[in-house]
């Protein structure tokens, strides 16, 4: 079976890259999570000019993120459809999921992290659109 997967590729040349990829890795090692997206694996290798290579694989989420679902472009691309909307009760079992992942991070998981970037785009929409929250490149733990 064949498994979609959608791949977070680090600019190594940006300043805080470097520390972006292992923080991330460090946050999602050990923690889990129903709300959390898990990292399938991390690759690091070096190309053939001696250039660093960083990536992540997630599992890919096919209703993308909660950003573009609360601001969909005006009209939409050719060959796409309407953009969708979220009724009353799929926005609040939203909120209900990032509330119990951030009081996990908080308060359940053995090292407290804060995520320090939450926003929409970091929010990302599983089949039934549950919420997962990702992009933990400048997490810190206590």
């Amino acid at each position: 079976m064949e498994e979609e997967m959608a791949v977070k590729v680090f600019d190594l040349e940006m300043p805080g890259a470097e520390r972006s990829f292992l923080a991330e890795c460090e946050a999602l090692r050990s923690i889990q999570h129903r709300n959390l997206l898990p990292i399938r694996t991390a690759c690091s290798a070096v190309d053939n000019r001696g250039g660093m290579f960083k990536a992540l694989l997630y599992e890919f989420m096919p209703n993308g993120s909660l950003d573009t679902w609360l601001h969909p472009r005006a009209a939409p691309a050719a060959g796409e459809k309407a953009p969708k909307r979220l009724g009353f009760s799929q926005r609040v079992n939203i909120i209900v999921n990032v509330a119990d992942v951030l009081d996990y991070l908080h308060h359940e998981c053995g090292r407290p992290t804060v995520h320090c970037d939450l926003k929409p785009s970091n929010i990302l929409l599983d089949d039934d659109l549950n919420a997962l929250l990702g992009d933990f490149g400048i997490a810190s733990t206590a």
